[in-house]
């Protein structure tokens, strides 16, 4: 048992991650995404052929490279 915890450790010591928390303002495509499934019912789920018409505006923005600025005040 031991040495099955050692191995774990191991390899738990050689993952190297980062976590990162990007704004609404950054990933719109998906709090539209989010928005739109706050209507649905408990354990449901939806499937597109195509991207939904709500979102082609903000996917034309993500593939012109356009950014949004966020003004924060104190």
């Amino acid at each position: 048992m031991r040495a099955r915890w050692l191995n774990c450790m191991k390899f738990c010591s050689s993952i190297d991650c980062s976590c990162l928390h990007i704004l609404r303002e950054d990933n719109q495509v998906d709090d539209a995404l989010d928005k739109n499934g706050q209507g649905l019912a408990l354990l449901s789920s939806q499937w597109w052929p195509a991207p939904p018409t709500f979102l082609l505006p903000l996917l034309h923005r993500d593939s012109a490279g356009l950014s949004v600025s966020k003004l924060i005040l104190d």
